[in-house]
């Protein structure tokens, strides 16, 4: 018996020493290690179309797991289109929420999407907002329209139970309220109520996919 006991030493040994190994890459990462990680997960890139300022291309860095990443600064008034990606994508995509938050510099709308592929989009002002089936005007809060039209997206379940609210309120800074106008034949389009003609910001963010509108304060 005291010879099993004194071969069986070497092995709790070694497990010891494994143990050990395992607590050293298991250690807590550093706050610079953990931000590269942050970073990596929810940067994203969208080019806009052509304006008059040329290609504008606009970086969205910050927690994945959240909308509250800090609205840029800048922006445009002019229409900005989102490529799809992947680009060749086919079919549509659920959106399966519409909310808006308020920041310190700007009111956000986000459309978030039911899965990792981001539809390609158009954002702009408009003169009136229309729904696309009856061709009916509609009226909404605010002194300009904004407007997002989602391609290759859809706002319902396949039994037809809607999956966005039709109207969501906005924050109360620069905007004011949002209305569904559209979900029909593969394209999803709200009409964002705002203050004024302000300059607004497109950008993505990824874990869940986003598109995400801030429309600044002045």
């Amino acid at each position: 018996m005291r010879w099993i006991a004194m071969a069986a030493l070497p092995l709790l040994i070694g497990a010891v020493f494994v143990g050990c190994g395992d607590d050293d890459d298991d250690e807590t990462p550093t706050a610079a290690a953990t931000t590269a990680a942050a970073t990596e997960t929810a940067t994203s890139t969208v080019t806009a179309g052509e304006t008059a300022a040329g290609t504008a291309t606009v970086t969205a860095t910050g927690t994945a797991a959240e909308d509250g990443t800090p609205a840029p600064d800048g922006g445009q008034t002019t229409p900005f289109d989102v490529k799809a990606d992947p680009e060749d994508f086919a079919g549509n995509i659920t959106v399966v929420d519409v909310r808006t938050g308020g920041h310190a510099n700007a009111d956000r709308i986000v459309f978030e999407f039911d899965g990792p592929a981001l539809p390609a989009a158009r954002i702009e002002y408009v003169e009136s907002a229309v729904q696309c089936g009856s061709g009916e005007e509609v009226e909404i809060k605010g002194e300009a329209i904004l407007q997002v039209r989602i391609d290759h997206a859809v706002g319902h379940t396949e039994a037809g139970q809607p999956t966005i609210d039709e109207m969501v309120d906005g924050p109360g800074g620069t905007i004011e309220e949002a209305i569904r106008i559209c979900d029909f034949e593969g394209v999803v389009t709200y009409a964002v109520g705002t203050t004024g003609e302000q300059n607004f910001v497109v950008t993505t963010l990824k874990s869940p996919t986003r598109l995400v509108v801030d429309v600044l304060k002045d």
